[in-house]
């Protein structure tokens, strides 16, 4: 009927400016959402440029890190061959004044005869 008809189109016309004030607002939320996306994907972009610029870094570091690794090793080793050639002499050496010690004894005890001997007259 038109009666219907005409209380169908004015609650349409009611309804109508609030759909559009909640459309508008769903709408200035879902670009403030977006804008801060977009920031956030800025903000994403420039750390990891920043966190390449760091791995970067730290590979070049790793490589200086390896270098001198491996100057200590090879430090080391020379160090531990040097300590062995001089333990080596070092024992030649202690048996050189063993002996030397032993031929003193030897020499006393074939002596203090003859020293004893020499005082006594």
């Amino acid at each position: 009927t038109l009666r219907s008809y005409y209380h169908f189109l004015r609650e349409l016309a009611e309804a109508y400016p609030q759909k559009v004030d909640e459309v508008t607002q769903h709408s200035a939320t879902l670009s403030d959402a977006v804008l801060r996306l977009e920031q956030a994907i800025e903000g994403v972009d420039g750390l990891q440029s920043s966190l390449d610029d760091k791995e970067s870094e730290v590979a070049a570091i790793e490589e200086k890190v390896q270098a001198l690794l491996q100057d200590i090793v090879g430090a080391q080793a020379s160090a531990e061959k040097e300590k062995a050639a001089i333990q080596a002499m070092t024992d030649a050496l202690a048996s050189k004044v063993g002996g030397f010690a032993e031929e003193r004894r030897r020499i006393n005890a074939v002596s203090a005869p003859v020293i004893d001997a020499a005082v006594e007259a």
